[in-house]
């Protein structure tokens, strides 16, 4: 992972494809493969926000692929 640019708001990186493969199953398992008590608390995120990031890497790695 390499930071590009980072602001007030947030930050822009450069990830591998094995890196958002990493990202992409580990947010799968914490939603679907295990039970999280208290998920908000603890993971700091709604779930639907959650969801909306792994389908968010979803499409990235499928446009990777694709190149």
């Amino acid at each position: 992972m390499r930071n590009i640019e980072v602001r007030r708001d947030g930050a822009t990186v450069n990830l591998t494809t094995n890196e958002l493969l990493i990202l992409s199953n580990a947010l799968n398992e914490i939603l679907n493969g295990i039970a999280v008590t208290e998920f908000e608390t603890r993971l700091g995120a709604a779930r639907v926000d959650v969801t909306t990031l792994l389908e968010n890497l979803i499409q990235t790695i499928e446009k990777v692929a694709e190149t």
